[in-house]
C-alpha cells in the first residue's frame, strides 16, 4: 500500500519531522516506490511548503493532498515519537539526506552573500538552546560552556577565525564571555544572532508552560516573514558551518544529529563534547530519538555570566 508522509504536526521541530520524513523515503525507496507527502499544513510552510526549502525531485517524492476519499487507501506516516517504526543503519539516513535534502537557490545565494565576509578557513561552535535547554536541564544532562570552549582549543590548531551559531543568542554571549575569561582575544569571532533572539526558539506553544521568556513567540505564532527569516537563518547558518574545517557541538538535539549526518567530513570534522560518535552501521530508530550511544554525562547548570560587551561583530541582513 502507498506511504503518504503527512507534515501536519504542530509540536515538532524542523529536523524532527525531517528525521520520520526520510524513515518514510528510505522504506519506500526499498521498495522500488516514490514517496508521496502531503506538506499544506506544514508549519514551516511560508509560501509552498518544501519547496519553499528544497529542490524536489518528482521521481522520489510526490505531492499528494490526504483526503477522507485517500486516507483509506494509503498508509498515513507522520511525526511519532510513540512509534518509532521500521530501523535502518544510520548510515542510510545520510544517503538519504544527500538525495533529498538539496537546497534551492535563494537559500544557496543567501549563503553565499554570508560566506563572502568569512575567512577562508574558519571553524565553528554549534549550541542548540532555547526549549531545548530546558529538556535537557530536566534530563540531567546540561552542557558547560566551557565544554565547548575546551574542545574548540584542543581541535583549532592554529586557526583563530571562528563561527558561533545558536537558536538562542544569549548562548553566543556565554562562548564570548568564557572566551574572555581564558584570555582568547587573538579569535576573530562571527555571528549572526543579536538580541531579539536571546532566549531562543520556542518550536510549539505546548511547551511554554516551563519556557522562562514569556513574551516570546513560538513558531506557530509568528508571522509569515517572520518564519521565512527564521528558518532561513538557520538553513543559511548550517550551510555555513559545513564549510568549517572543524564543528564543536553536542548530539542532544535534532539540529546537532542532523549536521553529524549531514556533513563531509573530510571536509568538515564534527567534535562532539563528550568526544562520542555513533557507528553508522548499527540499526537504529530514527535519530529524531537520539543516536542511542553512550557519553552523555551529568554537569552542573549553567550560570548566568557576567557579561562584557565585545567589539560589534558581522550581522546577517
Amino acid at each position: 500500500m502507498p506511504i503518504i508522509y503527512d507534515f501536519k504536526c504542530i509540536w515538532a521541530g524542523f529536523y524532527s519531522q525531517l528525521f520520520f520524513f526520510l524513515q518514510s523515503y528510505i522504506l519506500c525507496k526499498m521498495n522500488n516506490e516514490p514517496l508521496l507527502y502531503d506538506d499544506s499544513e506544514w508549519k514551516f510552510k511560508h509560501t509552498l511548503g518544501l519547496a519553499d526549502y528544497f529542490v524536489l525531485d518528482e521521481s522520489k517524492i510526490k505531492f499528494l493532498q490526504i483526503t477522507a476519499e485517500n486516507r483509506d487507501n494509503n498508509v498515513i506516516n507522520y511525526h511519532n515519537p510513540d512509534k518509532a517504526g521500521v530501523i535502518f543503519p544510520l548510515h542510510e539516513y545520510r544517503t538519504a539526506i544527500k538525495e533529498l535534502y538539496v537546497l534551492n537557490d535563494d537559500i544557496k545565494d543567501k549563503t553565499n552573500q554570508l560566506r563572502t565576509r568569512f575567512p577562508e578557513k574558519y571553524n565553528a561552535i554549534f549550541i542548540r538552546w532555547g526549549d531545548k535547554k530546558i529538556e535537557i536541564k530536566i534530563s540531567g544532562r546540561d552542557v558547560e560552556i566551557e565544554l565547548y570552549v575546551d574542545t574548540l582549543q584542543r581541535i583549532c590548531g592554529g586557526n583563530r577565525h571562528l563561527f558561533i551559531h545558536s537558536d538562542d543568542h544569549d548562548a553566543v554571549l556565554c562562548v564570548l564571555e568564557c572566551m574572555q575569561r581564558r584570555g582568547m582575544q587573538d579569535f576573530n569571532v562571527f555571528y549572526i544572532t543579536g538580541e531579539n533572539e536571546c532566549g531562543g526558539t520556542l518550536a510549539c506553544e505546548i511547551y511554554r508552560h516551563s519556557y522562562p521568556n514569556k513574551t516570546k513567540k513560538s513558531i506557530e505564532q509568528m508571522t509569515t516573514h517572520e518564519l521565512r527569516e527564521h528558518t532561513e537563518k538557520m538553513l543559511v547558518a548550517i550551510e555555513v558551518m559545513s564549510q568549517a574545517e572543524n564543528v564543536v557541538l553536542d548530539y542532544q538535539s535534532n539540529v546537532a544529529r542532523f549536521l553529524k549526518l549531514y556533513y563531509n567530513e573530510s571536509h568538515c570534522k564534527v567534535h562532539s563534547v563528550f568526544n562520542d560518535s555513533p557507528d553508522e552501521n548499527i540499526l537504529c530508530i530514527p535519530p529524531a530519538f537520539g543516536f542511542e550511544i553512550n557519553g552523555y554525562m551529568n554537569v552542573p547548570p549553567l550560570p548566568k555570566p557576567n557579561y562584557i560587551q565585545p567589539p560589534p561583530f558581522p550581522m546577517m541582513p
